[in-house]
């Protein structure tokens, strides 16, 4: 993968830093966080499906997750790659995604691919 285009980006000092690279994977060495996998494995494990508390601790466990998978150690600094979006969309777990990523992207690389997003939205006729 070239990173030129992702230093260029860093370069111009944007306000947040998140990426979407469209016909590419994330660098190796930036972590995965599988968003779906890991939160529906929560909720699974902790039996929540019908916690009135679900909103609150799935929340939690977004930030608890993140902030364990990131990595300081990459060749971006505080960098962290998101794939399998689809779970938090789900009105039930009221993850106000638009909030998360603005306040994390302003201290974290936030990287993904066009394909872990992609599936949500090329059904326009479902939104």
């Amino acid at each position: 993968m070239d990173i030129t285009a992702i230093n260029k980006y860093l370069q111009s000092a944007s306000r947040y830093r998140l990426v979407v690279l469209k016909d590419e994977m994330p660098p190796d060495d930036i972590p995965k966080f599988d968003i779906g996998k890991s939160i529906s494995a929560y909720i699974i494990s902790e039996n929540l499906p019908h916690s009135k508390d679900l909103k609150m601790l799935v929340n939690a466990e977004f930030m608890r997750l993140f902030r364990e998978i990131a990595s300081n150690d990459t060749t971006f600094g505080n960098a962290i790659s998101l794939c399998n979006f689809g779970i938090v969309f789900e009105e039930k777990l009221g993850l106000d995604m638009r909030t998360i990523l603005k306040n994390l992207s302003r201290n974290y690389l936030m990287v993904s691919s066009i394909n872990s997003i992609y599936p949500l939205v090329s059904d326009s006729r479902t939104l």
